[in-house]
C-alpha cells in the first residue's frame, strides 16, 4: 500500500502529523487529559457493538497519556491523525462540536479512536494490506461516483457506454494512488483484471496523465468526456457534502478510506456518515470483512 504525505483535496493538510513530543505535550489542555478515556469508554461498553471492541478497549486500557493526544488544532480540517515523533494517535476536537474531551459523545469518542488505532497501524506499516482489496474498493467507488455524480454527467445505470471506461480508469487511479504501480502497461493489466475494457487506441493519450495524483485523474476523466468539466473544486465540494470531512482523504489515501469504512461501522457515532454503506452494501461488506479477519 501507498501512503500519502499530503493531500490534494485538502492542500496544506499532512496526512501524517510531525510535531515534537514537547509541542504536543503543550497543547494538551489539562480538561483533555487522555487518562478520562478508559472511565469515558466504560459509560457505554455494553452498548457499543463492533467487531474491533475488545481491542480497541484493551489497547487504551493502560498508557493511555502515551498513546493519545487529545488537543484542539485550529490549522488542521481531520478530527484524527497520527503523529509520528510520538507514535501516537491525535484526536483533534477542533471539526467536532465538543471544546473539551467530556463534551465529545462516547460513540464518536470511540469511533474516533478506532479510526485512530487503525490508521496508527496502516500508516506505520505494522499491518499491511493486500491488493485482494482493490476489486471491492473500485467496485463500490464506481457505484459512488455513480450516485453521486451521475445525474450530472450521465452516469447512470441505464446509460453504461461510459461506465465501463469510468471503471476502467477509476482502477488504474486506485492502484497507482492506492497501491504505488507507476503509469505503465502493468498498471493498465492491473485494471482491466477488474473491469474488461480495450485500452489500446487510447494508450498513447493515457501515458500523459499521473494516476497517483488525484487532479490528473480528474483530468482525464475530463478529457476523455466521461466526466467533461470536471474540476477539482466543484468535485472536492460535492463529496464533501455528500460524506463531510473526514471522508474527504479516503479517496486520495487507502489508509484514509479504510479507516473512514472502519468508522461509518460505529453505530451511532456521527464522525464518518453511518450511512455510506447504502451505495453498495454488498462491496461494502467486503472491505470490512476483509479487514475484520485480521483481528
Amino acid at each position: 500500500m501507498k501512503i500519502k504525505e499530503k493531500f490534494e483535496l485538502l492542500p496544506g493538510s499532512p496526512n501524517i502529523t510531525d510535531i515534537p513530543k514537547h509541542t504536543i505535550k503543550s497543547m494538551v489542555k489539562d480538561t483533555n487529559d487522555a487518562s478520562q478515556i478508559p472511565t469515558l469508554l466504560d459509560l457505554k461498553k455494553n452498548s457499543i457493538k463492533h467487531f474491533a471492541k475488545d481491542t480497541i478497549y484493551k489497547y487504551f486500557r493502560t498508557d493511555t497519556n502515551e498513546k493519545v493526544n487529545v488537543v484542539i488544532m485550529d490549522n488542521y480540517p481531520l478530527s484524527v491523525t497520527y503523529n509520528k515523533p510520538t507514535d501516537s494517535i491525535i484526536i483533534n476536537l477542533k471539526p467536532t462540536d465538543a471544546n473539551e474531551l467530556t463534551n465529545m459523545p462516547i460513540y464518536d469518542l470511540y469511533a474516533a479512536l478506532t479510526y485512530g488505532y487503525f490508521f496508527r497501524l496502516f500508516v506505520s506499516d505494522i499491518e499491511k494490506i493486500n491488493e485482494d482489496i482493490a476489486p471491492p474498493i473500485i467496485n463500490y467507488l464506481i457505484s459512488v461516483f455513480i450516485r453521486v455524480f451521475g445525474k450530472t454527467y450521465g452516469l447512470t445505470e441505464t446509460y453504461s457506454g461510459a461506465i465501463p471506461k469510468l471503471k476502467f480508469l477509476l482502477s488504474c487511479y486506485i492502484y497507482a494512488s492506492f497501491f504505488g504501480y507507476p503509469n505503465n502497461s502493468e498498471l493498465y493489466r492491473r485494471a482491466i483484471g477488474v473491469t474488461p475494457y480495450n485500452y489500446i487506441d487510447d494508450i498513447e493519450k493515457l501515458s500523459q496523465y499521473d494516476f497517483s495524483s488525484i487532479k490528473d485523474f480528474l483530468k482525464v476523466l475530463s478529457d476523455s468526456r466521461v466526466m467533461p468539466g470536471i474540476k477539482v473544486f466543484g468535485f472536492t465540494e460535492k463529496l464533501y457534502r455528500f460524506f463531510g470531512v473526514n471522508m474527504l482523504p479516503g479517496f486520495e489515501d487507502l489508509s484514509r478510506f479504510l479507516c473512514g469504512i472502519i468508522g461509518s461501522s460505529v453505530k451511532n457515532q456521527k464522525m464518518v456518515p453511518s450511512f455510506i454503506y447504502k451505495y453498495n452494501e454488498r462491496e461494502y461488506n467486503k472491505i470490512l470483512r476483509l479487514v475484520e479477519r485480521r483481528f
